[in-house]
């Protein structure tokens, strides 16, 4: 296989386009859009590859790569060789209550071409609008001693922010963002800080607003700073960004074996929504 570059949203669009002719039938994973695309393919990290019955997308993360498939019914052959590329590759498609059947091809087509599942998750949303929201916030209020400084990431922050997450994270595995997306999300003040001392950041989350609701991502707490109210301080300075902008929705993702994290966000009032996630790695 020979991977070619993606230019822009256009050329992503007729790639599609041209795969998806004359075919009756097809399963994809992609949740792309067009700015992000464009972003993407303009910083030159977006290459794909195809045949006639598999197109493929890949991300240049700078230390693994994401893959965006369409595969097309019933394919004549049951895997694909993509050793080609530099590992490791990344999948992860999203399943609803209800869809799980249309995914059972995908899943064998990239298991035998030498993926493995390397985890689920399970995504939780905290409906704002909710009674169990409002009595469980306004128990919170009464005990409320976060008492922490919640800063606005600047440029200068993206090294050390970087660290952390290398540290703390499997890049390929946690899906840890590009250097330009971070530099990205600073820029659109989507990441907040708290810093102790003279300045060391010890905690740290992502935070995108997005139609389908508030995401909280890559939240991070440094060892020897836990058990501070650290992340609850967070979180609130997030709550208050959501209801401030009249969000009805908070979401995060949640491995489904870190039982520790569901009973704390649980606390908070978040509950499984219906949607998972399922992850494979080609190492």
């Amino acid at each position: 296989m020979i991977c070619e570059s993606v230019k822009d949203t256009n050329a992503f669009d007729a790639i599609v386009k041209g795969f998806l002719h004359g075919k009756t039938g097809f399963t994809t994973n992609s949740v792309l859009l067009p700015d992000e695309i464009e972003r993407v393919a303009g910083q030159g990290r977006m290459t794909f590859s195809r045949s006639d019955e598999a197109l493929m997308f890949f991300t240049d993360m700078d230390s693994y790569y994401t893959m965006t498939f369409w595969l097309a019914e019933s394919p004549s052959f049951k895997s694909i060789d993509i050793s080609i590329l530099p590992l490791p590759v990344t999948i992860e498609y999203m399943i609803r209550n209800g869809n799980e059947q249309k995914y059972m091809q995908a899943e064998a087509f990239w298991g035998n071409s030498g993926f493995i599942l390397n985890s689920r998750a399970d995504r939780l949303a905290l409906d704002l609008e909710s009674d169990l929201f409002r009595n469980i916030q306004t128990e919170a209020a009464k005990n409320n001693s976060f008492g922490q400084k919640v800063e606005v990431a600047e440029l200068r922050d993206i090294h050390e922010i970087l660290t952390i997450w290398d540290d703390t994270f499997d890049a390929a595995a946690d899906h840890i963002p590009h250097p330009e997306e971070v530099k990205n999300a600073i820029n659109q003040k989507q990441i907040f800080v708290i810093k102790k001392g003279i300045g060391e950041i010890v905690a740290l989350l992502m935070f995108e607003q997005k139609k389908t609701g508030d995401f909280l991502k890559h939240i991070t707490v440094k060892q020897g700073y836990r058990g501070e109210g650290l992340f609850l301080a967070l979180f609130r300075y997030c709550l208050d960004i959501s209801l401030s902008t009249d969000k009805k929705k908070m979401l995060l993702w949640v491995r489904e074996d870190n039982t520790n994290a569901f009973r704390i966000y649980e606390k908070l009032g978040f509950r499984k929504d219906g949607v998972t996630t399922s992850q494979y790695i080609l190492r």
